[in-house]
C-alpha cells in the first residue's frame, strides 16, 4: 500500500470510540479524547462501518455515505476508476482554519495480506508528487528517537515518520508523526498524529517555512500544530474480498499560508484520486504477477 491510507480527511457530534481496536492508543485517543490544534479541541468521528455489523447494516451505512443504492454499487465496483466519496468541512481557529475531510473508497484485496509496516518501509526516503504537492517521508530509527527520549516501537505495531511537504511552490511543512497499527478479524486501523514531543527545536521538529520563487526555504521556521488522521479497512460481510477504506483527517492551515483562501482544500480531491488509483493499480499488478 502507498502513503494514501495515511492521507485521509468531521467533527459532527460526540464520538463513542471504537471497541474493535482497543489496543491502538493513537486511534482510541483521536476518536474519544481528541487533540489540540491551534487552540481548538479536535476529535475524529469513528468509522461508520464497524466489526460485527451484519451485511444489511453495512449496506445501510454505505447508502448513508454514498447517497443511494446505485451509488453504492458504483462505489464497490471492481475497477481502478471506481468512484470515491470525499466530504469536506472547515473549522475556524484563532490563527487559521482546520481542514476536515472524510474519504471513503473500496478496493479488492486480502485484508490479511495488507502490511502497513512494510508499506511504510517501502516508502522510506522516497518522494511522491500530485497536484503540485511534493511529499517525502523518512522513517525514524532508534538513534533518531533517542534524542527525544522516545523508544522505537515494533514495526508491526507502529513507527515514527518525518514528513516534508512542499505545497504549491509556496510553503514547506515539516512534521514528525506517530503512527500506530492494529488489527481485528474483520478490519485494520492505521492512526497518525503529529507528535507534540517534536515541537521543541531540534532534529525533525514540527515547523513550516515559506518558499521563495526558486523553491528555497526562507526565514526562520514557524512552529506548526500539524494534523491527525486514521484509515480503517473493513472487510464487507457480503463480500470478504471487498475492503471499504474509511479515512478521516483534520489538518491545521495557518492564515499565513494562503490568507484563508481554499487553495489547499481544492487539492484534496485530486490527491485522493491519484493515490486511490495508484493503490488499485498496485493491487492489480500483484494479482497478475507470476507466482
Amino acid at each position: 500500500m502507498t502513503p494514501l491510507l495515511f492521507l485521509s480527511i468531521s467533527l459532527l457530534g460526540q464520538p463513542q470510540g471504537d471497541a474493535d481496536h482497543p489496543t491502538n492508543d493513537v486511534y482510541r485517543r483521536l476518536v474519544t479524547e481528541g487533540v489540540d490544534l491551534d487552540g481548538a479541541r479536535v476529535t475524529l468521528e469513528p468509522p461508520l462501518l464497524r466489526d460485527g455489523q451484519a451485511a444489511e447494516d453495512q449496506r445501510r451505512k454505505l447508502v448513508e455515505i454514498a447517497g443511494s443504492e446505485k451509488a453504492v454499487d458504483e462505489l464497490l465496483r471492481d475497477s481502478v476508476t471506481a468512484p470515491f466519496v470525499l466530504k469536506l468541512r472547515d473549522q475556524k481557529t484563532p490563527g487559521g482554519v482546520i481542514r476536515h475531510a472524510h474519504l471513503v473508497f473500496a478496493i479488492r484485496a486480502n485484508l490479511d495480506a495488507i502490511d502497513p509496516g512494510k508499506a511504510a518501509q517501502d516508502a522510506d526516503n522516497k518522494a511522491f508528487e500530485a497536484a503540485n504537492m511534493k511529499l517525502a517521508t523518512r522513517i525514524l530509527d532508534a538513534n533518531d528517537l533517542r534524542t527525544r527520549n522516545i523508544v522505537l516501537p515494533p514495526q508491526e505495531t507502529g513507527w515514527f515518520s518525518h514528513n516534508s511537504v512542499d505545497m504549491l511552490d509556496r510553503i514547506q511543512v515539516q512534521t514528525t508523526n506517530r503512527v500506530e497499527v492494529s488489527r481485528s478479524d474483520r478490519s485494520l486501523a492505521v492512526a497518525s498524529e503529529t507528535d507534540r514531543r517534536f515541537d521543541a527545536e531540534g532534529p525533525h521538529t514540527n515547523a513550516w517555512q515559506a518558499l521563495d520563487r526558486k523553491g528555497v526555504v526562507s526565514g526562520r521556521p514557524t512552529p506548526y500544530s500539524g494534523s491527525i488522521s486514521y484509515a480503517r479497512c473493513t472487510r464487507l460481510a457480503s463480500s470478504p474480498d471487498t475492503l471499504v477504506v474509511e479515512s478521516r483527517l483534520a489538518v491545521y492551515e495557518p492564515n499565513d499560508w494562503f490568507q484563508g483562501a481554499a487553495i489547499l482544500r481544492s487539492k484534496f480531491s485530486l490527491i485522493a484520486q491519484d493515490q486511490i488509483r495508484r493503490v488499485r493499480r498496485e493491487i492489480l499488478s500483484r494479482k497478475k504477477a507470476p507466482r
